[in-house]
């Protein structure tokens, strides 16, 4: 079938949402009568239009088991014939060819379109908007996936004489549950590229540092997405620490390791930065003083691996250089990345707990009963 684009326009306009699906369209639009006169084919017309014969099987039309036949012909018909569109790109006419998938998409996107913009212009329209106590913005309903959904949910299903999008929309906002402003929230903080995250959460910064009069700098609800932007950006934060750090761990899991003397510029510890960064299990510990003069030890020095149980005795053992500080077979951009980890769990209790490690426990031993 060739369709230019007017006639493709001509037969959407002529698919009643309402009441068929996309499989009608092909063969049910064939009609040049009036829109005023128009009315479903049969499955007869269908058939013909695709070319069934009805002589190939001993049942004829209207029989229940050669309708089946035909039905099944018309449909795979459907699903596998496609249509060529004429467009003119670069000044030359050039034919299109869409499978039934793609035909069905562009009637659906077309659809969504449509009701997406009636929606925009009822908000428009609107005046207060709220969720019980919380107000809320119409820029953020216009850009929230979820809510626009939920209106052309609660628009199809009501009668016919009584849809309005207005109507619709107040539905929405009147019904619904207390968690329903968070999980707007949600949503449209989810739909957000990383560098529109950033920005929002600076222009809201900005907004509620420069306030300094007695009305709220942003709305309730521009505040929920700011705090859940900032959750969402320590989460994301606190994953790549904890991968960072298993990654490093996992080549550093020697105890008693080989190594060069130790750099004079090396990074020191506190012990409070040790004991933070052992709970991580980031790996620190100390390098011995002198080197061995053993076989293949000559000229190498030790390190060992710091943990809680061994803090007190490396931390006295004067054989022990100046400590602690990280494993030797990280480099300085490693080891000041890690840093700044560790500095930020003693300043942040919260992350600290998420990255730190679950302490081993000991199973009780049973009591001895004796011999018996």
């Amino acid at each position: 079938m060739l369709l230019n684009t007017s006639q493709l326009k001509e037969l959407y306009n002529r698919y009643d949402k309402k009441n068929s699906s996309l499989i009608s369209i092909p063969f049910s639009a064939i009609s040049d009568e009036p829109l005023k006169f128009y009315k479903w084919q049969k499955l007869t017309t269908a058939a013909d239009y695709y070319g069934y014969d009805w002589s190939q099987r001993a049942e004829t039309a209207h029989n229940s088991l050669g309708d089946c036949y035909a039905t099944l012909f018309v449909y795979n018909k459907i699903n596998s014939d496609t249509m060529i569109i004429e467009r003119v790109i670069d000044g030359k006419r050039v034919g299109i060819e869409l499978t039934p998938a793609e035909i069905s998409q562009a009637y659906c996107i077309k659809e969504n379109d449509d009701r997406r913009q009636d929606i925009l212009n009822a908000l428009d329209e609107m005046d207060s908007l709220k969720i019980g106590n919380t107000e809320l913005s119409k820029d953020f309903l216009k850009n929230s996936n979820l809510f626009i959904s939920d209106v052309i949910y609660r628009y199809e299903k009501m009668d016919d004489h009584l849809e309005d999008y207005n109507m619709a929309i107040e539905d929405v906002l009147d019904n619904a549950d207390k968690n329903y402003a968070g999980k707007l929230v949600s949503h449209y903080a989810q739909n957000m590229s990383l560098a529109d995250k950033e920005q929002y959460i600076e222009s809201a910064e900005m907004a509620m540092d420069w306030n300094d009069t007695n009305e709220p700098a942003i709305s309730k609800i521009e505040h929920m997405v700011y705090e859940k932007l900032i959750e969402t950006r320590s989460s994301e934060n606190t994953a790549k620490a904890k991968a960072y750090i298993d990654n490093i761990s996992k080549k550093c899991h020697n105890a008693n390791d080989k190594c060069f003397e130790q750099s004079q510029n090396d990074i020191f510890l506190s012990d409070r930065q040790a004991v933070q960064a052992v709970k991580m299990g980031i790996p620190v510990g100390y390098v011995t003083k002198y080197a061995g003069y053993h076989g293949s030890s000559a000229a190498l020095h030790t390190f060992y691996m710091l943990s809680e149980q061994n803090f007190s005795t490396l931390k006295n053992d004067k054989s022990m250089d100046k400590g602690p500080v990280f494993h030797y077979t990280l480099n300085d951009d490693q080891k000041k990345q890690l840093l700044n980890i560790v500095d930020t769990a003693l300043k942040d209790p919260e992350y600290a707990k998420c990255l730190e490690l679950p302490k081993k426990t000991t199973p009780m031993r049973k009591k001895s009963m004796g011999r018996k």
